[in-house]
């Protein structure tokens, strides 16, 4: 009877301890497969996105940043003036208050199509480019006491706002011509009593006779210079601050 329940007992605690090992066998089979699932996802991702980099479009080589660098009629007919003048960065739309260059291209099929010089873009967006050029227009002349920005806290007499109606070049499929056209609508405003005092509507066109975009540049910078200059002597014949 000992040994009987000695048998009995060594085979009870048999059962148990090959019961914990299988747990512990069955924990360690569930780490492993976890781990290889983790391995394999990790795998399959690696792959999906080296496919993605892949399809995504090569940006190439950067833009080339050009400004515009008109010739502004140095000498005015005019008088000298004793106020200051502010300059407002000039409004415009979505289209033209950017680094891009617009192109309007008029097909038979589809009228007035814009698009976008390629691998060309402007240094700074249009309307600060044209606000620089202004102000540059104006102390070329040398007939204001002072002008700046107005963001620059200038206590100015009067305050000069423009808004860039169009600011383009206008193609015709088929044809090797082009139109540069730009317009421009200016306001002087007096201060402190914010009153508009004047507004003049101002407007270039020129034709090419090619569509390279080194002629219609300078087409382009041409208009540019007559329209800011005329702006400038528009703006000095304007109401005297006493």
């Amino acid at each position: 009877m000992h040994i009987s329940f000695a048998i009995e007992n060594n085979t009870r605690f048999a059962f148990e301890d090959f019961s914990k090992q299988k747990e512990i066998f069955s924990l360690f089979y569930k780490i492993l497969s976890l781990k290889n699932c983790l391995k394999f996802w990790s795998i399959a991702l690696y792959v999906f996105l080296s496919g993605c980099v892949q399809l995504l479009p090569d940006p190439g080589d950067p833009p080339q940043l050009i400004e515009l660098q008109p010739q502004l009629e140095a000498k005015i007919n005019i008088s000298p003036v004793s106020w200051q003048l502010g300059v407002e960065e000039p409004l415009a739309d979505l289209v033209l208050n950017s680094v891009k260059i617009p192109i309007r291209i008029n097909t038979y099929s589809v009228p007035n199509y814009l698009k976008y010089v390629q691998g060309k873009e402007w240094r700074t967006r249009l309307p600060l480019m044209i606000q620089n050029l202004i102000i540059k227009s104006f102390e070329t002349s040398g007939k204001i006491k002072g002008v700046a920005r107005v963001t620059q806290g200038l206590k100015s007499n009067y305050t000069l706002i423009t808004e860039l109606n169009n600011f383009e070049f206008n193609l015709l499929e088929n044809e090797e011509k082009a139109l540069v056209h730009i317009q421009l609508t200016a306001k002087i405003m007096a201060q402190p009593e914010h009153k508009i005092l004047a507004t003049q509507i101002f407007e270039e066109k020129i034709e090419s006779t090619t569509q390279e975009f080194a002629a219609l540049f300078s087409a382009l910078e041409k208009a540019t210079g007559t329209i800011i200059s005329n702006v400038t002597a528009w703006a000095l014949t304007q109401q005297k601050h006493p």
